[in-house]
């Protein structure tokens, strides 16, 4: 049985919380293999977060400027779909920092950016277990745990499956893809109102035959 990778993300801050977790930074990077533009700034972006290895980043690929992307192709709709939510899609790359769509810059994203960003808490804890039951098929629990003083209040659970890592020589000329969203897994409300209590949500997936089950990541955000 081959480990399937699991990061957790911490999101959702309530300024006030008695009993507050560390919130995880997250890069949101929105990017082309057909992009030159995307070729030029990526790299100072992935050394950029070489230097932040807290920071958890996630690359969707959207289907403009460019609908001929291979991994725009694997899923067209969700790629899509995270971009508009965001109300970015028409160009690439663009990045969203912890919910927060950055302006057109040079580098795409920088320090300064980061920092402003770092030593947040988050009155949420969420945790993710798996189990891969046969070749293709990954069993996933995912435990979101109120763990401050919240007001009751819905937020969305949004997980998706990435790839960490994936070789392919683009025609942009990049060789190595990052942290390749390949599929949302859930995306539904939850309401948690007594500090302690947790949402607990079962499910599962079968690994696709282009997915490489070791290089697989399930990760969480509210």
């Amino acid at each position: 049985m081959r480990s399937i990778f699991t990061l957790l993300i911490i999101a959702t801050v309530s300024v006030g919380s008695i009993a507050q977790v560390d919130r995880t930074l997250v890069v949101e990077h929105y990017t082309n293999t057909l992009c030159s533009t995307c070729a030029a700034r990526n790299g100072a972006l992935f050394e950029l977060l070489d230097d932040y290895p807290e920071v958890l980043h996630i690359s969707y690929h959207p289907s403009s400027p460019y609908s001929n992307c291979v991994f725009n192709l694997h899923n067209v709709a969700e790629n899509d779909d995270r971009t508009n939510y965001y109300g970015i899609y028409g160009g690439t790359p663009r990045v969203v920092l912890q919910g927060e769509v950055i302006g057109f810059q040079n580098p795409i994203l920088n320090a300064g950016n980061i920092e402003a960003q770092l030593g947040k808490e988050s009155n949420y804890m969420i945790s993710i277990s798996h189990e891969q039951t046969d070749a293709d098929q990954v069993n996933v629990q995912v435990v979101v745990k109120l763990v401050g003083q919240q007001s009751a209040q819905s937020h969305q659970l949004y997980t998706i499956i990435a790839e960490k890592k994936i070789d392919y020589n683009a025609p942009n000329g990049e060789d190595e893809h990052h942290n390749v969203f390949r599929k949302v897994l859930l995306d539904q409300a939850i309401s948690i109102s007594t500090t302690g209590d947790s949402v607990v949500i079962n499910t599962s997936y079968n690994i696709h035959s282009e997915w490489q089950d070791e290089e697989l990541i399930v990760t969480a955000m509210i």
